[in-house]
């Protein structure tokens, strides 16, 4: 064990002494923001070094059915007046199907005072954008000095602005990635969406609550296979992502801004549906129970078993069967979900990599749903080797367990409701 435990010791620090050499040596050193020309709706030209020296600039990347942009904006709009003659707010709308005259609209509509412009000199790339809405901020020099994503409220936005006019903030980089890098954090954006992620807890308190009933009903027999479980939990929520982004982003393809624009609309739907489950769990409905007249429709059509075979064969593998189509079914609202913050970015790398071939396009669709699939799937097997003397423990729990589940159900789906409302109501 000591020999191990030398081994495992100096191994960890082999391990640091190389992180800190590819840190130190390799990684980027903050350098000047990326230079661009664009032009504003109303025909103005943008040209970032233009402001070298002069002022502050905030680069507000966004699209018009965003939500979390519309609480950025509000929050924006109520600190505005005290630094707009110290500091330059650029919205960069990222959705090529947003046109000229529906950003017109959008500004009329909500009364922005600042600059729009679209992102036609592929700022997304450049400035490594991965979810919506993101805050850069470059001072006077032409350093990046705030790079962050989601909704800081306006004292945050103060404290930002400060420093950056202080000069006190220090330098950031800001990594230029390739169509394929991009599809890669893009597709960790998805899962660590602010959109979505707080989602995660209902996750885990359903997948726990699955695994503490499944060792209660097997107590006399030993466990090996709960990380097979986990792998196979992990991946069908993994399936239910990639199913919700590969539809929607084949209708924003096909259908353009008609889909787009009722992307935001899947929150409140899928925050309902939560509170709808959640309450239904406080309940003793089994679930897997609601699909038996289609098992016994299937029946039908295959050589029948003997009926008390066949109901012992239905109590056996219908929860099983439940469990996995439910955790298909939270990963579609996961998605769905996430789809308001990343859905325009996974679009443009699909269409920009398809520019290239329509290999480039296949492969980066491939980086960007594996990676989402496989953070995913991680998690779950690290959730549940973590958390199995927890479970272990919690085995006279079973309905207080079921009672946390239903209850962080129905707090996620208000979540969504009331993120949706604060956005646009």
């Amino acid at each position: 064990m000591r020999k191990r435990l030398i081994i495992i010791t100096i191994a960890v620090v082999v391990v640091i002494l190389i992180t800190g050499v590819v840190v130190v040596y390799l990684w980027p050193k903050p350098a000047l923001a990326s230079d661009f020309s664009i032009r504003d709706i109303d025909g103005k030209d943008i040209i970032l070094s233009s402001y070298r020296g002069k002022s502050v600039v905030a680069l507000d990347f966004m699209y018009i059915d965003c939500p979390g942009c519309e609480i950025l904006r509000k929050n924006m709009e109520q600190i505005y007046p005290d630094y707009k003659d110290r500091v330059t707010v650029i919205s960069v709308d990222v959705l090529a199907s947003d046109t000229i005259v529906e950003l017109k609209d959008y500004r009329n509509k909500s009364h922005v005072s600042w600059q729009i412009a679209s992102d036609t000199d592929d700022l997304k790339t450049k400035y490594g954008i991965v979810a919506l809405p993101t805050l850069i901020i470059i001072d006077k020099n032409g350093y990046p000095v705030h790079s962050g994503t989601g909704e800081p409220s306006p004292e945050e936005l103060r404290g930002i602005f400060d420093k950056a006019i202080a000069g006190s903030a220090l330098p950031i980089t800001i990594m230029q990635m390739s169509i394929f890098a991009l599809a890669i954090f893009a597709g960790a954006a998805s899962f660590f969406s602010p959109c979505s992620f707080p989602m995660f807890p209902g996750y885990m308190t359903l997948y726990l609550g699955f695994e503490q009933e499944r060792m209660a009903e097997n107590q006399s027999k030993k466990d090996t296979g709960y990380k097979r479980r986990a792998f196979f939990a992990g991946s069908a929520a993994a399936l239910g992502i990639i199913f919700v982004f590969i539809i929607l982003g084949g209708l924003i393809i096909i259908l353009g801004r008609a889909v787009a624009s009722q992307i935001p609309i899947l929150q409140p739907i899928i925050g309902m549906i939560l509170i709808v489950l959640g309450a239904l769990m406080f309940t003793n409905i089994s679930y897997w129970k609601l699909v038996r007249p289609f098992q016994k429709l299937g029946g039908m059509v295959r050589r029948k078993k003997p009926e008390g075979e066949e109901q012992k064969s239905h109590e056996a593998n219908g929860k099983n069967k439940g469990f996995y189509a439910k955790l298909f079914a939270y990963g579609m609202g996961y998605g769905a979900a996430s789809a308001a913050c990343v859905a325009p970015l996974f679009i443009a790398v699909i269409s920009e990599a398809l520019l290239g071939s329509l290999m480039d396009g296949i492969l980066a669709l491939l980086l960007y749903t594996m990676t989402a699939a496989l953070l995913m799937i991680i998690v779950t097997v690290m959730l549940a080797t973590a958390s199995r003397k927890a479970v272990d423990k919690l085995k006279q729990y079973t309905p207080l367990i079921k009672k946390i589940s239903a209850a962080v159900l129905i707090i996620v789906g208000i979540y969504l409701v009331t993120y949706y409302y604060l956005a646009w109501m």
